[in-house]
């Protein structure tokens, strides 16, 4: 059965998108493969006319729109009753949508999503998850507010947010779709339209039965996604206060958190030395 649409949003990174391509297109219950090419410069329409794959469908946006307004041409143009948000650095299990969907229905849930794994250079998927494994943190965050969704987990959960990459049913987006005010790196888009469907009552769910594998390498490195350091803080500062304080009724509610500016400069500035600390543990594990 042809359940599931895969959305892949792009930009000027054909040559990592066509490595993990064949993971999505592998994947049962399969329908669609959308992608949605932000204004690129490369040649990508061309090199997927040669796959000749009716599994794909390619969509040009021919200005820049961004990955929020990418993401809901994809959802704009799927068919199916699920969608499965994909990346092109992003590559999955052989039976990462089947055991989503699987999971989904016995937890009766409306988005779910597995682990995702960084993969760096020169490792294999087994490395890479051994690596993850030996971090035992929380998966969850308040300073930063962030998720970590490369840690162990043994057991579902249910979740207020989930990481971009979740298979999620056609429904949802009836009533939310991903905020098109950001740009930039999109620096917590995510994070709100999980907000919302939060907000909206739709049941989140994270499992450790399936894993997705963010590609880390230098390869990857370039393109729309990838910016210089201090811009890409620049949009980490403007892009979290504008989430947050946009939707400070759903963090008050759901999250008791209060005095949210204050509370929102804080976790800002607690970004860097937690970082500074995972770097650290990194380098002790490796």
């Amino acid at each position: 059965m042809n359940l599931i649409d895969i959305i892949i949003p792009t930009r000027n990174r054909k040559n990592v998108l066509l490595k993990v391509l064949p993971y999505y297109l592998n994947q049962k219950f399969l329908n669609k493969v959308i992608i949605v090419d932000d204004a690129g410069e490369d040649n990508l329409k061309e090199e997927i006319e040669k796959l000749e794959d009716s599994k794909i469908i390619y969509i040009r946006a021919d200005k820049r729109v961004y990955l929020p307004a990418a993401r809901n041409i994809g959802v704009k143009n799927s068919s199916a009753p699920y969608i499965f948000m994909g990346e092109d650095d992003v590559i999955l299990d052989d039976n990462h949508l089947e055991v989503l969907l699987n999971k989904m229905k016995e937890f009766n849930a409306d988005l779910i999503a597995g682990r995702r794994i960084y993969l760096f250079d020169n490792q294999t998927l087994k490395e890479a998850k051994e690596f993850a494994d030996k971090d035992r943190g929380p998966i969850f965050t308040r300073f930063p507010f962030e998720g970590y969704f490369e840690r162990f987990l043994d057991k579902a959960i249910e979740v207020k947010f989930l990481h971009s990459n979740a298979l999620i049913k056609k429904e949802v987006f009836d009533k939310v779709l991903y905020d098109e005010w950001y740009k930039g790196n999109s620096f917590r888009e995510e994070l709100d339209f999980y907000l919302r469907c939060l907000d909206a009552g739709f049941k989140m769910v994270l499992i450790p039965d399936t894993i997705c594998y963010h590609l880390k390498s230098r390869e990857n490195k370039k393109g729309g996604a990838r910016m210089q350091r201090l811009k890409y803080e620049y949009y980490v500062w403007k892009n979290t206060l504008y989430c947050f304080l946009k939707n400070k009724k759903i963090f008050r509610k759901h999250f008791n958190i209060r005095f949210l500016f204050l509370y929102t400069l804080l976790m800002l500035f607690a970004r860097y030395p937690y970082a500074i600390f995972r770097r650290i543990i990194w380098k002790i594990k490796k």
